[in-house]
Order: C-alpha cells, then sequence, then structure tokens
C-alpha cells in the first residue's frame, strides 16, 4: 500500500513566488500567455508558476514525497531572495563569496526547474534509452542473454519476435522518464553550472531609471553575442542576463574589458532590448508589472512544441515495463 506525504500533492512552484513579488503593482503580477498574447491581468504571486506535485518522487513501494520543494526553498530560495534584496537595497552591490555562490546555485536552480527544461529532459532521456533499447535489441548475444535471465524462450524465433516487436513499439511510442530521473537531473546540474556560473563570469548589477524590467518562466537570459557556435550553453555564452525585479537585473558577462560593478541604466533603449530577450526567451507565459503589460499582450509568438505519448500513461507503464530490462546497466528511466 502507497502513502503520500503532506506536500506529494500541493502545488510547487517553478519560479519562487518571493521572487515574482518583487514585479507586482499593488501586490498584484499581469500574466501573458505566450501562445495567444492573451493577458490574465491581477494575478497573486502564490497562483501563478506552479505545478501540482512537480517535485514529487516515488520509491519503490510506491510512496509519494514531495518535500523536494521545502528542501529548494530552505536551502537555496531562501537565503538567495535575501541577498537579491539586500543587493539591490538603496545601496546596490554585487555578491562576492559566499553571497555570489549562492545566488548561483539559484540561478542554476532556476534555469533547470522549468518546464521547459523538464520537457527536454524528458525528450533528451526518452531518445538516449529509444536508442539503447534499440541497440540492444539488434545484440542477438545481449537479447538472448537478457531473455534467458527473465526466464523467457530465447530461441531465433523468439528473439526475432522479441526484437520485431520491441522496434515496432519504438516506432509507435515516445518514451517519457519518471520524475525521479528528472529530479536526480536537477541535483547532478546544480553541482555542474553553480561552479561555472562563479568561475567563468564577470558579476555585475544594472540598475534601471524608470522600473521597468518583466520576467517570465523561463526567465534566465543565454546569449551569444556574435553566435559563434550552433548551440549556446553555459560553457560558451557571452552573457547570462537575469531579472532580479522591476528595476534591477543581474548580467554575467565573459567581456573583460567591463569591470565588474553596479551599473546605473536610463537608456529606454536598452531596457527595451532586455524586456524583449526575456519576452522571446519565456516558454509559456510571461510575467508583467500591469504599468507594463500593454506593451507586451496581443504579441502571440505561438506554442512550443511538447512530446507526448501517443498511447496514454497506462501504455507507458506496460512499455516500461516489458523494455526497462533492457537498460538496468544504464538506465535513464531508473535512478
Amino acid at each position: 500500500m502507497s502513502n503520500d506525504n503532506n506536500q506529494a500533492s500541493t502545488r510547487h512552484h517553478y519560479v519562487q513566488k518571493a521572487y515574482l513579488d518583487r514585479f507586482t503593482e499593488n501586490g498584484r503580477i499581469d500574466v501573458i500567455l505566450r501562445q495567444t498574447g492573451e493577458t490574465r491581468p491581477g494575478q497573486r504571486t502564490n497562483a501563478i508558476a506552479n505545478v501540482r506535485g512537480l517535485y514529487t518522487s516515488t520509491d519503490d513501494e510506491g510512496n509519494r514525497d514531495g518535500s523536494m520543494e521545502g528542501a529548494f526553498a530552505l536551502e537555496i530560495e531562501g537565503p538567495a531572495i535575501r541577498i537579491i534584496n539586500n543587493a539591490t537595497s538603496v545601496f546596490p552591490y554585487v555578491p562576492v563569496g559566499d553571497e555570489r555562490g549562492l545566488l548561483a546555485g539559484y540561478l542554476a536552480l532556476q534555469y533547470l526547474r522549468t518546464p521547459e527544461a523538464k520537457r527536454k529532459f524528458e525528450t533528451d532521456a526518452g531518445r538516449f534509452a529509444s536508442i539503447e533499447i534499440f541497440n540492444r535489441v539488434n545484440n542477438p548475444k545481449e537479447l538472448r542473454a537478457f531473455l534467458k535471465s527473465t526466464g523467457q524462450d530465447s530461441s531465433k524465433k523468439a528473439l526475432e519476435a522479441y526484437r520485431d516487436k520491441a522496434l515496432n513499439d519504438l516506432k509507435r511510442y515516445t518514451i517519457v522518464p519518471d520524475n525521479n530521473g528528472w529530479l536526480v537531473a536537477i541535483a547532478e546540474g546544480l553541482k555542474h553550472i553553480t561552479p561555472i556560473l562563479v568561475e567563468r563570469y564577470n558579476w555585475h548589477i544594472f540598475c534601471y531609471e524608470p522600473s521597468s524590467l518583466i520576467t517570465s518562466d523561463h526567465p534566465i537570459v543565454i546569449r551569444q553575442i556574435n553566435k559563434k557556435d550552433f548551440g549556446v550553453g553555459f560553457l560558451n555564452a557571452d552573457e547570462i542576463i537575469f531579472p532580479l525585479g522591476k528595476s534591477h537585473s543581474l548580467v554575467l558577462t565573459t567581456d573583460p574589458n567591463l569591470k565588474e560593478g553596479v551599473h546605473r541604466i536610463d537608456d529606454q533603449e536598452h531596457v527595451d532590448m532586455v524586456n524583449d530577450m526575456i519576452f522571446h526567451g519565456s516558454y509559456l507565459e510571461i510575467y508583467s508589472p500591469p504599468s507594463l503589460t500593454s506593451k507586451f499582450s496581443n504579441r502571440p509568438l505561438g506554442k512550443r512544441a511538447i512530446t507526448v505519448m501517443e498511447g496514454g500513461p497506462d501504455f507507458e507503464i506496460e512499455f516500461l515495463q516489458q523494455y526497462s530490462g533492457l537498460l538496468e546497466r544504464d538506465n535513464p528511466l531508473r535512478h
């Protein structure tokens, strides 16, 4: 019999409420839907940017645990938002030392836990699993050993039938990993990305007059200014932009000519450029102070594709039960 702890089915934020509060006016924020440009005005920050059970894991007995949400809040989000509040106060400053490390972890977490990041992980892990299954069912020696170990018919005819069915299933369906795998990926990503942000980049706080920044459900902008490479990530980006609130942004750059420090910006063209990058970098939603919403509403950007399993959840369970044994040595579906 499975049991859930009291956090397993609650709504888990993928953008911190206290962070979103920094973009509100009179306690409210507007939500702009990326796909249609439709606006949902006057939202409370505790009601947006969350998904039920987003960080819930499941053990071998089926017990569900949602305590990861609280761990993120206690160990990363809470300390980081205090640093952001202090660094953007009346006397702004660029965090250094332990504060920089904590804030780097916050940026890494924000990047890793968005709906877009989850979709990418599911797609990549599913493709990896498909390739592994394809390779192993096409290896007669390995497939025969697997069938024998599981008490199945391992004759030549049985091998061919099993291989043909597996290859047909791989064409018809998409493998989607469970939530446990994604949570492991977040933990590993935090260990990998955080030191890169601390060590590779110069850090800057930009202050905007008047207050005029928006944010989104994917608020970290990673860019190559000269587009030298086909893909861009933390190891080859020239600049990373993260809006800290209506009036401030954190900018990480590899430009050796820009000295670390606080920079005051009153150039509307610069502000518009930053907001445009945040707007286009969104996944499903843009979060705007109500006074700025008219600049961004009714500008539909279209929908980003999401991989969906055609057979539905019941078939997904059956599919993984059939083939997960082939992936035991390096299985991205089970952690």
